[in-house]
């Protein structure tokens, strides 16, 4: 991408006009005969240890197709989200970072899944989640890029003692360093990027 349009550069979106217009078709909007649906139980903590989860209740409630955790998925054999290199974006070696679909032994996030109820229909799944007991034991956490590079932070990943899973370099340092030294004006600012959920900085 960098490659073709360049940093800055505009680049024309087709997809944002049915978006911005209402015409923007989701997989909430695809209905069809004797569909179930799928219902998240989310983590309430931004980092914790997954104690237990107690799906008992919700396996008996009336419509419910199946109620699935971390384990579960497991296993079954389903692996966690691989990490996939990004065309054009040369980077040092990440550290692994592995996504379970449902989480495991912790929680990296506000929001993450701990567990899936799928239904006949939404109303049953939902009730069915609210049965679901959930026990995480907290754990720190950091929502500050800059706290979370600090010596003694809370650590999401042992692979990454300092919340840097990768270095991603670009360019020619000794020209873009000549090119401010030359430079008639330099404005220097200071921009936050927030990391995604359970991403270290």
């Amino acid at each position: 991408m960098i490659e073709t349009f360049g940093i800055s550069q505009p680049l024309h979106r087709r997809e944002d006009i049915r978006f911005i217009t209402g015409a923007g078709r989701f997989t909430d909007d695809i209905n069809v005969p004797h569909q179930a649906y799928a219902f998240f139980v989310r983590s309430m903590h931004a980092h914790g240890i997954l104690r237990s989860v107690v799906t008992a209740r919700a396996r008996s409630m009336p419509g419910v197709l199946g109620v699935y955790t971390g384990k579960d998925i497991h296993a079954a054999g389903i692996g966690p989200i691989p990490y996939l290199p990004i065309p054009g974006f040369p980077m040092d070696m990440p550290v692994d970072t592995p996504r379970p679909a449902l989480a495991l032994d912790r929680v990296r996030y506000v929001g993450e899944q701990v567990a899936v109820v799928v239904a006949e229909t939404l109303a049953q799944a939902v009730d069915a989640a609210e049965q679901i007991e959930v026990e995480i034991g907290d754990l720190p956490a950091v929502v500050d890029i800059e706290r979370a590079i600090q010596p003694q932070a809370p650590v999401l990943w042992p692979l990454a003692p300092d919340n840097v899973v990768l270095s991603w370099h670009f360019g020619d340092t000794s020209k873009v360093d000549a090119a401010f030294a030359s430079a008639a004006h330099v404005t220097r600012l200071k921009l936050v990027q927030q990391p995604r959920g359970g991403e270290p900085a």
